[in-house]
C-alpha cells in the first residue's frame, strides 16, 4: 500500500524584495520500502516524532521580545549580533494554529509505510512551550487533549503583543498601521495581512491528538525563553501591568549580550534597566515552578521510562536546570539510566532527549552543586549497552541523521513547528530476521502554501481558516529576516534528502 501525506518543502528564488515563497509538494511513500525479497517486517514500534512545538504566549512581558533586534541584519549598533537572537519570530502568534494544523493532519493521514496501520504514539522531543509559562503549558495541553482553546492573554479585546501600535518598529505590523512605519515590510517584502492580530487570539476547537502522548522536558519548559533561571523579579514581571519596550539609556548591552548563553550561568538585565509601557495584566502568565513537570507527566521526576510496543522509550532530561540553552545530565540521572538498560538488556531501547549529542555541552554547575555529565561520557555509558538501537532528539530545529559512537548509533534529530519548515517525522523499527529495519518519513502539515511575493498576499486569506494560518505562518517563518543568510540560513533547516527519509537496517539483538 502506499500513503500520499509526506511533503517535500522547498523555498522559491528571492523575489526583487527577498521575500521567498515556501512551497510543499505531496511524495508517495512505498509500503515497499525497507522490504527484502521474501521478507515479512514484524512491528515493533511506530512513533510519530515532533519537537519544539514552542507554544508561545506572543504577548508576554516576561519574553524580552524587544531584546530581538540585535540580530537584526540592518542593525549595527552596540552590542549587535551576528546571527538569530531567538526572543522574537514574525510568525510566532500563530503557535496554536501550526501545532493544530499539524495533530489533524497525524490524526487524517499519518500511518504506516509499511502496514498502514496508525502509529503506538506521539512522542514530543522539549521545548513544548516558548516562555515557560502555566498558560503556555495549558493551551499545548488543550491541544493534545481537545476541546475549547483561546490562546491569548492580558486585554480580552485587543492584541497587545509584538507587532501591534504598543511596540518598536522592529516587529512585522501585519495591519500595516502608518505608512512606512515598518521597516520590515519596507526591507523584505512582508505583506499586510489586516486583522491577522486579532485571528491569532481567536478561539477554536482542538480536535485533541487521536494516539497516546509522551512529553519530553526541553529548556524552554522551565526558563525564561529557555535560556534564564526564573527570578522573583521575572514571576512579577510576567503577570504585571507593564511590558518591556527598551532599554534604558546607559545600560550595558554588551552585559546583556554575555548574561543570555548557551551556557550557564545567565541572566536577564533588571527590570529597573527597562523602558516600560502599560498592558493588561494577566494571571496565568505566571512562570512554571521546578516541580511542575513532575505534575504534567505524574511522573516523580523529569525522566522516565515506558514500554510501548515491543521496545522501551527511555525519555531523558538533559536540560542544565542552572541556566544556559544547550543541555546535559547530571549523575544520578546518569546512573539511572544505565539501571533501566541493564533491566532490560533484552528489548531494543529508544533514547528521547531534548538536546543532541552535539548540544550536552553545557556543563555549569554552581559551587556545591554535582557536576553535569556531557557528550563524550553520555555516549561512553550508552555504547556499553547494545539494547540502544536509536536517539531521538530537537534543539537545533532541523532535520538531521547521525551515525555517531562506534557503533554508528542511528542518531536522529526533527525541526520544529515554530521555525521552517514546521515539520515532524514518522519513525518506525522494524524487525526482519537477523536485522532491525529503521524507517523515517518526514511530514507537514498539511495547509496551503505560495501566500505573497513583492510585499502583497497573492491569494485570499480567510482569517477564520486555521489551515489558512497554519499556511501563512510557515511562509512567514521561511522569511525571517534573521535567517536568510549564510550558516543561519532557514533554507538549510529541512535537512538533505538523506537527511529527511531513509531506511537504515542494524543488527537484532541476539
Amino acid at each position: 500500500m502506499t500513503n500520499a501525506f509526506y511533503k517535500q518543502v522547498s523555498l522559491s528564488p528571492a523575489d526583487s524584495k527577498g521575500w521567498r515563497q515556501s512551497a510543499a509538494k505531496v511524495v508517495s511513500a512505498s509500503a515497499a520500502e525497507g522490504h527484502r525479497s521474501g521478507s515479512a517486517l514484524k512491528r515493533v514500534l511506530s512513533v510519530v516524532h515532533l519537537s519544539d512545538t514552542h507554544i508561545c504566549d506572543a504577548q508576554s512581558p516576561a519574553r524580552l521580545a524587544f531584546t530581538d533586534y540585535l540580530g537584526d541584519p540592518h542593525y549595527e549598533g552596540p552590542a549587535a549580533v551576528a546571527g538569530p537572537v531567538g526572543n522574537y519570530r514574525p510568525n510566532e502568534m500563530l503557535t496554536t494554529q501550526v501545532m493544530e494544523a499539524t495533530i489533524r493532519t497525524i490524526n487524517d493521514s499519518i500511518r504506516s509505510v509499511v502496514d498502514g496501520a496508525k502509529p503506538d504514539l506521539v512522542v514530543i522531543t522539549g521545548d513544548l512551550v516558548d516562555n515557560a509559562q502555566k498558560n503556555e503549558l495549558s493551551w499545548a495541553l488543550q491541544l493534545i487533549d481537545g476541546g475549547t482553546i483561546r490562546p491569548n492573554s492580558g486585554s480580552p479585546k485587543e492584541y497587545e503583543g509584538p507587532g501591534s501600535v504598543l511596540l518598536p518598529d522592529n516587529f512585522w505590523k501585519p495591519n500595516g498601521l502608518a505608512a512606512g512605519s515598518d521597516e520590515l515590510q519596507e526591507r523584505y517584502g512582508f505583506p499586510v495581512v489586516i486583522d491577522l492580530l486579532d485571528a491569532s487570539i481567536a478561539s477554536f476547537e482542538a480536535v485533541g491528538l487521536g494516539l497516546p502522548t509522551l512529553l519530553v522536558h526541553g529548556n524552554h519548559d522551565l526558563m525564561i525563553q529557555g535560556t534564564v533561571v526564573v527570578t522573583d523579579e521575572y514571576r512579577s514581571l510576567a503577570v504585571g501591568d507593564q511590558t518591556p519596550t527598551s532599554f534604558r539609556d546607559g545600560v550595558d548591552l554588551l552585559a546583556f549580550q554575555q548574561g543570555f548563553s548557551p551556557f550557564g550561568p545567565t541572566r536577564n538585565p533588571a527590570v529597573v534597566d527597562l523602558n516600560l509601557l502599560p498592558v493588561s495584566p494577566d494571571s496565568t502568565r505566571a512562570l512554571v515552578n521546578a516541580t511542575d513537570w513532575q505534575d504534567l507527566t505524574k511522573e516523580p521526576t523529569k525522566y522516565f521510562a515506558r514500554a510501548v510496543g515491543g521496545a522501551i522509550l527511555i525519555s531523558l532530561d538533559s536540560v542544565n536546570e542552572h541556566g544556559g540553552w544547550d543541555g546535559s545530565i547530571d549523575e544520578v540521572q546518569l546512573t539511572w539510566l544505565e539501571g533501566v538498560l541493564a533491566d532490560n538488556r533484552s528489548t531494543p531501547a529508544i533514547l528521547l532527549s531534548h538536546h543532541s549529542f552535539f548540544k550536552m555541552d553545557n556543563l555549569f554547575a554552581p559551587v556545591g552543586q554535582s557536576r553535569r555529565i556531557g557528550s563524550v561520557e553520555f555516549l561512553e555509558t550508552i555504547e556499553r549497552h547494545p539494547n540502544v538501537v536509536m536517539w531521538l532528539a530537537g534543539h537545533d530545529h532541523q532535520n538531521r541523521l547521525h551515525r555517531i559512537g562506534s557503533r554508528n548509533l542511528v542518531h536522529v534529530e526533527t525541526a520544529s513547528l515554530i521555525d521552517w519548515p514546521q515539520e515532524g517525522r514518522l519513525v518506525e523499527l522494524f524487525e526482519d530476521g537477523d536485522e532491525y529495519v529503521i524507517i523515517c518519513k518526514v511530514f507537514s502539515h498539511s495547509s496551503p502554501t505560495l501566500w505573497a511575493t513583492e510585499g502583497v498576499l497573492e491569494r485570499a486569506i480567510d482569517l477564520s481558516n486555521l489551515n489558512h494560518l497554519a499556511g501563512l505562518s510557515r511562509e512567514v517563518a521561511a522569511n525571517h529576516w534573521q535567517k536568510r543568510f549564510g550558516v543561519y540560513d532557514s533554507a538549510l533547516s529541512a535537512g538533505a534528502t538523506t537527511d529527511r527519509d531513509f531506511v537504515i537496517r542494524i543488527p537484532r539483538l541476539q
